[in-house]
């Protein structure tokens, strides 16, 4: 399966949950849990974007 989620690409690999956003050249990696389900996985994946995107933009807040 593969979703999208604000401009990430985000997919089950052999290895592990994977998440791209090629425009900015960020590549996120989270391992695969056993004991957690797919979709609380992905969920996870998403969460981390989230993290990102805040981050990013105290970045930016603080540049001007």
């Amino acid at each position: 399966m593969i979703f999208t989620y604000k401009n990430f690409i985000i997919w089950q690999a052999e290895d592990g949950i994977r998440a791209i956003n090629e425009s900015k050249n960020i590549r996120l990696k989270l391992e695969l849990n056993q004991d957690k389900i797919l979709s609380i996985q992905i969920q996870d994946m998403i969460n981390w974007i989230e993290r990102l995107e805040k981050i990013k933009s105290g970045i930016m807040a603080k540049k001007k």
